[in-house]
């Protein structure tokens, strides 16, 4: 009953998206005419002249939709995951549309309307999916639209679940008992009263054909019950019903943990950095925003820069130094000279005079440092050539700073994971105390920027980041 229902939902929803998709065709091309200045286009007119492009468009849209389970229950599914196969979705569908036009060689395809349809139809299939969960977000809060949850396995994984469901009742799941064996009952798990003792693990038919289930959640351990495990997911698949499975294998402090599809091999994703792509890919689209537009503001200062360079000291205006990236990747940084021309040559001979713990090298009046060298530092702007590394993805705007290959090799080995993500021009140490920290503080602060990043915690970042440079806090 509940496959069928789903399925007639899936069918309504794509007539939804259809209606959607055809609505944001007709509406770009009155845009786009508006803004060419071109007369007004009926409606009858638009989609006749269009016919093609529509077809093309809605059946790549019902192919990939297909394929990417688009019209699947997104009851617990995260809402930017949703979005961005919209948008991937959307992005193929466009230019489908496009290389079609190049290939028959349509003199009535405007390149202009269909980004302005790729913009428009993007941004009506996401409103609408985001009217749609607020709908049944409210819809759920009053007590509809919910669907009933048997949980297997009394333990404190699944209390944490119970308790999360019926806290958060906008996934519209009921608890509505669990099974498990008297002797797995731990007498220190406490469940809700509403949430019954249902039986055994041997009554699981019996339980299923006296009660109204739709899906199962097994919270045993998977070490431990694997082929009881089994035995339940045929039972309940015989069934048609949903079977849903509490994992914290090899779940450790910080992991997050994942399950992807290599074709129709299972895969559980175990990692500690950020793994949300939606937000990595704003992350990156910000990187790439305002490196560009920097560098071109900045293109005026990076001249006078260049001819105090050239006039303060001998030697080439950029320092050019192999850093340590992503995973143990190498790249080029690029730095404005602020030191003498041989200034890793009689680095040797200051070692001594290091003030900062660990396998980092920082002097606070270093004798290698050119005077037009302090005034950069000073205001950070030494570094501002590494726009360019940013542009080119070697680095990010906000992340830990990259290191070289010989601090690398002075790491703990726990150490190491601050080159789990890429390496940033600023980052959390350096709004933190910059060159003051000592270097294990420094570490603590990245590992926590690792775990705990944010797109918000890099907007904060980059405001403190401005402010300290302009009151030189802690430059060295």
């Amino acid at each position: 009953m509940l496959q069928v229902q789903a399925q007639h939902l899936s069918k309504i929803f794509k007539v939804f998206d259809i209606t959607i998709v055809i609505t944001a065709f007709i509406l770009s091309k009155w845009l786009h005419d508006f803004l060419e200045h071109i007369p007004f286009t009926h409606t009858t007119a638009i989609l006749k002249s269009n016919l093609l492009e529509l077809f093309i468009y809605m059946v790549v849209w019902l192919y990939i939709s297909s394929e990417w389970k688009v019209y699947y229950s997104k009851r617990i599914a995260n809402i930017y995951d949703e979005f961005l196969i919209i948008m991937k979705a959307s992005f193929i569908c466009f230019v489908s549309i496009l290389l079609s036009s190049l290939v028959l060689k349509s003199q009535k395809t405007q390149i202009a309307h269909l980004v302005l349809f790729f913009v428009v139809s993007s941004i009506f299939l996401i409103s609408f999916r985001l009217f749609l969960r607020t709908t049944l977000r409210y819809v759920r809060s009053k007590g509809y639209d919910f669907k009933n949850m048997i949980i297997i396995g009394k333990n404190s994984r699944s209390a944490l679940l119970v308790n999360k469901l019926r806290e958060e009742e906008e996934y519209g799941i009921k608890t509505i008992g669990y099974v498990d064996e008297p002797y797995e009952s731990g007498d220190n798990i406490n469940f809700p009263s509403s949430v019954k003792y249902l039986g055994k693990l041997s009554s699981l038919k019996s339980i299923l054909n006296n009660n109204i289930i739709d899906e199962v959640f097994i919270a045993l351990p998977v070490k431990s019950f694997y082929d009881k495990i089994e035995d339940i997911i045929v039972i309940c698949s015989e069934r048609g019903i949903v079977v849903r499975i509490v994992s914290d294998v090899f779940l450790l402090n910080h992991t997050k943990n994942s399950i992807d599809l290599l074709g129709n091999i299972p895969l559980i994703n175990i990692s500690l950095g950020p793994e949300d792509t939606f937000k990595l890919f704003i992350k990156r689209y910000i990187d790439i925003s305002l490196s560009c537009l920097l560098l071109i503001l900045m293109l005026p200062v990076f001249v006078v820069i260049f001819i105090l360079i050239k006039i303060d000291s001998k030697g080439p205006v950029l320092f050019i130094q192999e850093r340590i990236s992503c995973n143990n990747r190498r790249f080029k940084l690029l730095k404005f000279r602020t030191m003498i021309s041989n200034a890793e040559d009689i680095k040797s001979e200051l070692i001594k005079m290091n003030e900062m713990s660990g396998p980092v090298f920082k002097i606070k009046n270093d004798p290698r440092i050119t005077k037009v060298g302090k005034f950069l530092r000073r205001f950070s702007l030494d570094e501002t050539p590494q726009l360019y590394n940013v542009l080119k993805g070697e680095m990010s705007l906000v992340g830990p700073r990259p290191p070289l290959q010989d601090e690398v090799e002075k790491y703990s080995w726990k150490q190491r994971r601050r080159l789990s993500v890429k390496p940033g021009i600023t980052g959390l140490w350096q709004v933190s105390g910059r060159n003051t920290l000592p270097f294990e503080e420094w570490i603590e602060l990245d590992l926590e920027y690792i775990d705990n990043w944010s797109l918000g915690m890099d907007l904060k970042i980059i405001l403190q980041t401005i402010y300290i440079v302009l009151s030189q806090k802690g430059a060295m």
